[in-house]
């Protein structure tokens, strides 16, 4: 039997268990899916260190550990090397080989909800490894400009370095004094996972035309947030759904996610 994890901070509240028992059963492959708790980098190293004896073929990583993750694999693909993110492992005879599907989850989820992000200003809420993700998506996406939103403004400027030079899309800091009109806020921090969670780094937005929260978790919670400051909620649901098929996809030689029935996958989170 195949055995797979994700692992990270609150990672009980994870989906990815019951979607990919789902997926498995409906695949007959014969394969279990877990969480694995990580508190600290401490545990993550720990983790890795044991990692041979637990027969792991593939890992899902989330929050806080995308970026860290990386230093832990044998090998990157193309867009790991660009972001510094990884949030799927494929392991084969040993060798961990570091995938980044949250970009591929992201266009998707644009996709199915019809959403043209073209000539738009786009705030960027948090500078973690997701938000890497996001903004190297968005460079391809022909936005007009986008904005960085964290408390952290270290990362910030870490990431306007590395991608500035990047198809000539200005990406700079968010400054409430400038305004942001037209603009579409992206919530890539745990705000809406956890009711403890600060919001004093919402006041700084105005009202935006959509909010696309990455996070798919206790989303009343969410909405309820987020509806102050946008027109319309769009959850992760649909990027999570996609993040796990293309992770399906790189764990089994087999294009396996075609053969599964999308709606039938969004109905099995909807319902747990």
């Amino acid at each position: 039997m195949k055995q797979f994890t994700v692992i990270g901070n609150n990672v009980s509240l994870s989906k990815s268990p019951e979607l990919f028992t789902y997926i498995f059963n409906t695949l007959n492959i014969d394969a279990d899916y877990s969480y694995t708790q990580i508190a600290d980098l401490q545990e993550l190293t720990q983790f890795f260190n044991t990692l041979s004896s637990m027969n792991y073929s593939g890992i899902n990583i989330t929050i806080p550990f995308k970026e860290k993750i990386v230093n832990y694999s044998n090998i990157k693909s193309d867009i790991v090397k660009i972001t510094g993110s990884s949030n799927c492992i494929g392991i084969r005879d040993n060798i961990l080989y570091a995938h980044n599907t949250d970009s591929y989850g992201f266009n998707n989820l644009l996709k199915i909800n019809n959403i043209n992000l073209n000539d738009l200003s786009v705030i960027v809420l948090g500078s973690g490894g997701s938000a890497r993700s996001i903004i190297y998506s968005l460079l391809f996406l022909n936005v007009k400009e986008i904005f960085i939103l964290s408390r952290n403004k270290k990362t910030s400027k870490e990431i306007i370095n590395k991608f500035s030079n990047m198809n000539n899309i200005p990406l700079k800091l968010y400054n409430a004094s400038e305004g942001c009109k037209n603009n579409i806020l992206i919530n890539c921090t745990p705000i809406g996972v956890n009711e403890n969670t600060e919001l004093q780094i919402l006041d700084f937005i105005d009202k935006t035309k959509y909010c696309i929260d990455i996070n798919y978790i206790n989303n009343k919670l969410a909405k309820s947030i987020f509806s102050k400051y946008t027109d319309y909620y769009i959850s992760g649901l649909d990027m999570f759904i996609f993040q796990a098929l293309a992770s399906l996809d790189i764990w089994f030689p087999e294009e396996l996610s075609e053969k599964l029935n999308y709606k039938e996958l969004v109905e099995i989170i909807k319902n747990e």
